[in-house]
């Protein structure tokens, strides 16, 4: 389970890391957006220019002596600031005289923020465009009103700061707070940084997501018309900050907000309003940096997986769907309480992918098990009849001398000893044949090692038959991987069986040199060989390398000779290290007499 523990930390990395903000993750943290909003200020407020207002003072545009009569209603009702987002880059050449008045009522009144556009100008290039002369000195500030776009034409964000080389304007929100002595310092400013680049002509910095308080209409909002004519109470109007700007249907500016779909667009005058009210209270939101996702998605990937470990599969899915609901808890309170917008949809993804890849693992190790379990049954049921031949042949060597009622004789001790040996032999035979089928360590390992470690074992055995037991090594490290156990009791099996075949005064030799990209381990012997007969199915279980249809007691020349699963232990080790087996039929030399046995491994 390890190597997919890792697998699912990486993709889980993976998607926190690559983030792009497509259509669906936008959606995704919009909803969480929604449900972060809060009350909106008493203190400012949208004099609306809507459609009662059109209604009763005419198609648009009015003439500006009407904004200059606002603007002395607001003065008397004593409002703080006011923001007139209305577009007055053309003077008026039917009536000259209206900006004239338009800009004495702007000095005589409450301080006035005027909006500044970007437009292309005759080379173009990117210009401000500003209200005309007059208006734009009478003005307190300037602002420019630009609301920025996301690919899906949502407006999540603005830029505090924009202008070209020489001029910076602050937003209009940040300039209405700039006149009411309400803007934050320069030091505070929020925003993502934004270096200029090289031959740009209009600059954009402190680029700020904005933390939006409601759906549209969340503002407090009066209508133009009843400030005009005098509907509003001054009280309602005192000590406000009022932002003039039109909410009419196809009249002004509107966008979908992460708070409002395109059924409900929300005016370019109430987007300002939300930008003035989040500076002011010193809100921020910003986007989670790659790290930050990825972190998050590893740390509940690395939870969930740890949760798994020890529940059964249907505690686990509910688990899964605990951690996805805790997931999306996480993403909002990191938006509501630190102004961070986690990434869900990657989160949610790489927790949705642990579920069915970790259970597809544990079936296919549920799988491997319940097969290993059936082959471990096997291998003692067959143990269990291999043993009956010579647990059969003790007892009835037993029941005979009971019968006979004859002393005990060294005979009948040897053939009960024989039995009794391979009686053990099996069982050692069986659970060594079982480990290497399915057990082994895959570590790197000098072959010299092994070799020497087999010859020690041997060495007694051949110093009591007067066997000459050789061991040739190279000088260099033969590194290969595998487990050592297995390969030195594969080699220990070579040798006995070399040892055993061979005649007193005879020599086994043991040699281990590289064969191209392998290592070979050969064990060869002076013993009869093997006849042709035999070499076909000399690795088959229970072959043995030597008649004994014809000898007088069969298993106790068996016991001597083996229990027939030797080289197939050899064998099995061998190709599950990679590598392969075998007796080498090429020439001989001696006559043709001996055996010689390889073992050939895969170089590290």
């Amino acid at each position: 389970m390890r190597w997919l523990a890792m697998l699912l930390l990486g993709i889980a990395l993976l998607l926190g890391w690559t983030d792009g903000r497509g259509r669906l993750e936008s959606a995704a943290i919009d909803q969480l957006a929604s449900l972060n909003g809060r009350p909106a200020p008493d203190d400012i407020l949208i004099v609306a220019i809507d459609e009662p207002s059109l209604a009763a003072l005419g198609r648009w545009p009015w003439r500006r002596t009407v904004h200059a009569a606002l603007l002395d209603r607001l003065a008397q009702a004593g409002v703080r600031g006011v923001g007139l987002d209305v577009i007055l880059s053309e003077p008026d050449r039917e009536h000259p005289q209206d900006d004239a008045l338009l800009a004495e009522a702007m000095r005589a009144g409450p301080p006035v923020v005027l909006p500044v556009i970007m437009a292309m100008g005759p080379s173009g290039a990117p210009q401000a465009a500003g209200p005309v002369p007059v208006l734009a000195a009478s003005a307190k500030a300037l602002g420019h009103i630009h609301v920025e776009l996301d690919a899906d034409g949502v407006a999540r964000s603005v830029f505090l700061k924009e202008g070209g080389p020489g001029r910076w304007w602050d937003h209009f929100a940040l300039a209405l707070l700039g006149v009411a002595g309400q803007s934050p310092s320069a030091a505070d400013l929020p925003g993502q940084r934004r270096p200029p680049k090289a031959g740009s002509g209009w600059l954009r910095d402190h680029w700020m997501q904005i933390p939006y308080a409601g759906p549209p209409g969340h503002f407090r909002s009066v209508s133009y018309v009843d400030v005009l004519e005098g509907r509003v109470p001054a009280a309602m109007l005192r000590g406000q900050l009022a932002l003039v700007g039109a909410t009419a249907v196809g009249l002004g500016d509107a966008y979908p907000t992460p708070m409002a779909s395109h059924d409900a667009l929300m005016p370019g005058v109430e987007v300002s309003a939300n930008v003035a009210d989040s500076l002011r209270q010193g809100l921020t939101l910003r986007r989670a940096e790659s790290w930050e996702n990825a972190a998050v998605a590893v740390l509940m990937t690395g939870l969930l997986l740890l949760g798994l470990r020890r529940l059964s599969p249907w505690q686990g899915l509910c688990l899964v769907v605990a951690a996805m609901a805790a997931t999306a808890g996480l993403t909002w309170l990191a938006l509501r309480l630190a102004g961070v917008q986690l990434s869900p949809l990657p989160l949610l993804g790489a927790l949705a992918l642990v579920y069915p890849l970790w259970s597809w693992r544990r079936l296919e190790a549920a799988r491997l098990q319940e097969a290993l379990r059936r082959e471990q049954e096997a291998v003692w049921r067959f143990i269990a009849h291999d043993m009956r031949a010579p647990q059969s042949a003790i007892v009835a060597l037993v029941r005979r001398w009971r019968a006979s009622g004859e002393a005990l004789d060294g005979e009948l001790m040897s053939r009960v000893e024989a039995h009794a040996q391979r009686s053990l032999t099996l069982a050692d035979d069986h659970v060594q044949l079982a480990r290497a089928r399915h057990g082994g360590a895959q570590e790197p390992l000098d072959l010299r090692d092994v070799v020497a470690d087999a010859v020690d074992q041997q060495w007694p055995l051949a110093e009591a038959q007067s066997v000459r037991l050789t061991c040739e090594l190279p000088d260099d490290e033969a590194v290969v991987r595998g487990d050592r156990a297995l390969l030195v009791r594969a080699l220990v099996n070579l040798l006995s069986n070399a040892l055993r075949f061979t005649p007193e005064g005879g020599t086994v030799r043991c040699a281990l040199s590289p064969q191209g990209q392998d290592w070979e381990m050969r064990v060869s012997d002076e013993g009869p060989g093997v006849p042709p007969e035999l070499r076909p199915r000399l690795f088959q279980p229970f072959a043995q390398a030597m008649a004994v249809a014809n000898e007088p007691d069969r298993a106790a020349v068996q016991a001597a000779s083996g229990a027939g699963l030797g080289l197939v232990f050899v064998r099995t080790v061998a190709e599950r290290h990679g590598g392969r087996a075998d007796l080498d039929s090429g020439p001989r030399t001696s006559a043709d007499l001996g055996a010689a046995f390889f073992i050939r491994l895969p170089r590290a």
